[in-house]
């Protein structure tokens, strides 16, 4: 059995169309199970979850506990999956229609800690729909697949692994609690690096579906406090995955950074990003990814390194048409910026 574990807050409006979707999956001779976390919903979620009658092809088990976040939602999942595999979802977002087949596919013809697999961002309402090939599961090193989520961090999220219930638990993985940005990127890094056997396949199963309002729009100073994740990460890569340790030494909290930066720029007035790349030492971030491997990480530090005022003026002309950063004021930033400039 697979268990696909849902954490809820507040997601009631979005749980009908959940298990329509799920409804629409393809016939599998595996038995999926929904492990939903409710994090102490103020609204009518765990109701709507409790009266969920079970499909074809999964049955439905809905917890409760109080409010403690997304990160304290998943463990509790992880610890209450039944299945020999589990992976994670969100309430808001869709599968494709060959989700658990390819799924299914994958735990009958493979040997695997982790699989790897795509997703794809859509707005709210556009999701395609994508043709049912084959899968194809491609064996990898730790290295490579670490590689690969470095130099495109915000390509994976927890929602791309599937993993063997087995080795999360020798591992003794657990997703990070108190935190509200990153700790999905310490899970993925922690759970590659980890691994012995893992697959890939390039094979879109997930659609992470863009809102109005969403978290990620919202530009806040925990996304400095969060840092934090990274660093602790740069001193334990050298003992668990020493030929990795360099690489993310040199690009991987930069390349958070750098993604933080963007968003300051998004988020910022002129005056208020000047003092705020002084104030976290933007320079020194993003000139070690004038060589990163991805070219719009690549071009824009160094372009940051010509002129961050063309920098700013840049994104913002980049984003104008896309963006849907919220404003916000360095004076709510401050803190947070002087206790990274001291690590």
């Amino acid at each position: 059995m697979i268990s696909v574990i849902i954490p809820v807050y507040n997601g009631g409006k979005y749980i009908d169309g959940l298990f329509r979707n799920l409804r629409a999956q393809q016939e599998t001779a595996e038995h999926f199970e929904l492990v939903f976390i409710d994090d102490g919903s103020k609204d009518d979620s765990f109701a709507r979850l409790s009266a969920a009658e079970d499909g074809a092809n999964f049955t439905v088990a809905a917890y409760r506990q109080e409010n403690a976040g997304v990160s304290a939602a998943r463990n509790a999942g992880i610890r209450c999956a039944k299945g020999e595999y589990i992976t994670f979802a969100d309430v808001d977002d869709f599968v494709t229609a060959d989700y658990f087949a390819t799924l299914e596919k994958a735990v009958r013809a493979h040997d695997f800690d982790v699989l790897m697999f795509n997703s794809l961002r859509v707005h709210d309402g556009d999701a395609p729909h994508l043709e049912t090939d084959d899968a194809v599961f491609c064996p990898m090193t730790k290295d490579d697949m670490l590689q690969k989520v470095l130099y495109n961090p915000t390509a994976f999220g927890v929602v791309n692994l599937l993993l063997r219930r087995e080795f999360v638990k020798k591992q003794a993985l657990l997703f990070a609690e108190g935190y509200k940005y990153y700790e999905d990127y310490d899970f993925i890094y922690r759970t590659l690096a980890t691994a012995e056997k893992l697959l890939f396949t390039d094979k879109i199963l997930y659609f992470y579906i863009l809102r109005e309002g969403s978290a990620m729009q919202r530009f806040t100073a925990d996304r400095l406090t969060c840092l934090v994740l990274m660093q602790r990460l740069e001193a334990w890569f050298p003992d668990v995955a020493p030929s990795f340790a360099p690489y993310f030494s040199k690009w991987g909290t930069n390349r958070i950074f750098w993604s933080i930066l963007w968003q300051a720029a998004l988020a910022f007035s002129r005056k208020d990003f000047t003092r705020f790349a002084a104030k976290t030492d933007a320079m020194a971030h993003l000139l070690p990814l004038c060589d990163c491997p991805n070219k719009k990480v690549r071009l824009s530090a160094r372009l940051y390194r010509f002129s961050p005022a063309l920098y700013y003026m840049a994104v913002r002309l980049m984003g104008r048409g896309h963006s849907k950063v919220q404003p916000a004021v360095f004076a709510d930033f401050e803190d947070a910026a002087n206790t990274l400039s001291k690590e």
